[in-house]
């Protein structure tokens, strides 16, 4: 007998127990090696190759929000909710000195914000 889980058989809800199954295939492709039957290393191979796109697909999703909005921070649409920060408009050779200096002068007040509209 394979079957390891010491809940009485009227206790486990079949649907239920499939349900995570297939989760378990889906999100850990070496789940189904302890199965033996033939049969039931076909659909757990199925069902971790699914598990396997389907993760893809979840995590191309976060990866595409995230670099959106890496992107829209680095066209400068994001908003500023600091207060008693330092503005510098435009960027040139000399914005990089310019805000190493104001980043001294801000040191002994504990520091400070500089936001950049380029």
């Amino acid at each position: 007998d394979e079957r390891v889980d010491n809940r009485a058989e009227e206790d486990v809800n079949p649907w239920l127990e499939g349900v995570w199954q297939a989760w378990t295939f889906m999100s850990d492709g070496g789940t189904q090696a302890t199965r033996t039957k033939a049969q039931q290393r076909v659909v757990g191979a199925a069902i971790s190759i699914m598990g396997i796109i389907y993760l893809g697909i979840v995590l191309a999703v976060i990866v595409d929000m995230v670099r959106s909005r890496i992107d829209s921070m680095k066209r400068g649409r994001t908003m500023v909710f600091e207060t008693g920060h330092t503005l510098v408009v435009n960027w040139t050779d000399k914005t990089i000195p310019v805000i190493q200096e104001l980043c001294n002068a801000n040191k002994s007040e504990g520091g400070g914000v500089v936001v950049v509209l380029s």
